[in-house]
This record gives C-alpha cells, structure tokens and sequence, in this order.
C-alpha cells in the first residue's frame, strides 16, 4: 500500500496490484512442477528458492527468484509485496 498526497494536501491509500502467486521451497521437485504449472497458467510467479541462479536457468524470465530468510521481517515483507496467493509445497511430515 502507498500514500499518496493528492492536490488538496489529502492524504489517498493507493493499492498495489496483488497478481503475483509465491512459491515457497522453489527448489524443490514439486516446487518446480508447481511453479511450471504456474507458468503455463500464465501466472505472474515469485519463487522462494536457495539457488537462484539455477532457478533463473531453469525458467528463464517467467520467475522472479528470491533468496532469503521468511524469519527475516523486512525480507517477509518484501516477497509478499504483490503478491495474492502463497503455495507452500514443502514436506509437512
């Protein structure tokens, strides 16, 4: 969300588009069929990952890899920035 000073000095929330699904655990076999069936969907994909270059590789521009901690509060913030949907694909067991 963005504030914007509008002419008169009022102060207007300005929404974000949210179209982006994030996938967590990116590097994983399902992760990656996940993310493959995203794409074909023409989704607009963000991806968890440990190693994006090896991600990037794998799908070209169609993702947007992030590395980084979900414990970390600023980085939480920034790879749900846009984004609808989180698909967690990790074992739960």
């Amino acid at each position: 969300m963005f504030l914007f000073a509008g002419r008169f000095g009022v102060t207007v929330d300005i929404e974000e588009p949210r179209d982006a699904v994030l996938v967590t655990d990116g590097d994983s076999e399902i992760g990656q069929m996940v993310i493959l069936a995203l794409i074909l969907k023409r989704a607009r994909v963000k991806a968890l990952v440990k190693d994006k270059r090896s991600t990037e590789e794998a799908f070209g521009t169609y993702v947007e890899c992030m590395v980084g901690d979900m414990e970390d509060k600023s980085f939480t913030k920034k790879a749900l920035r846009g984004v609808r949907a989180v698909i967690s694909p990790a074992d739960v067991c």
